[in-house]
């Protein structure tokens, strides 16, 4: 099933897609100024999915990009045969709460994360 990405404008500060600005630094993880769409979608395309036990009625996944930094995702919306994916950028202090362990030894197995981030991680 093709996975498309939808941004949330809470994670993007000045952006509003129309709806009043819902940016809340202090609870939301603002998303990196370089992650453009495109690059979103990238991502996307390459998420490791994982059980997540909190809401099981949704498709949750992990990726991490070239430069180290953690992404979640999630299906917010599925039509026909398409999912359309939410994602954020998962604060470091965060990996550990965020990230279950066995999502990030699937990382560590398809050498997403090495063996020393795992270890540190869990």
């Amino acid at each position: 099933m093709p996975r498309i990405y939808q941004a949330n404008p809470k994670h993007k500060p000045g952006q509003s897609f129309g709806d009043p600005p819902r940016y809340f630094p202090d609870h939301d993880t603002p998303c990196p100024t370089d992650i453009s769409l495109a690059v979103a979608q990238k991502l996307l395309e390459q998420i490791v999915e994982f059980e997540d036990k909190c809401d099981q009625s949704k498709k949750v996944g992990c990726i991490v990009d070239k430069q180290g930094r953690f992404f979640k995702g999630f299906t917010h919306i599925v039509q026909g045969d398409h999912e359309f994916w939410h994602g954020f950028f998962v604060r470091p202090a965060r990996i550990k709460r965020d990230i279950p362990a066995k999502a990030l030894k699937r990382l560590k197995d398809l050498g997403i994360i090495s063996e020393k981030q795992y270890r540190e991680l869990i």
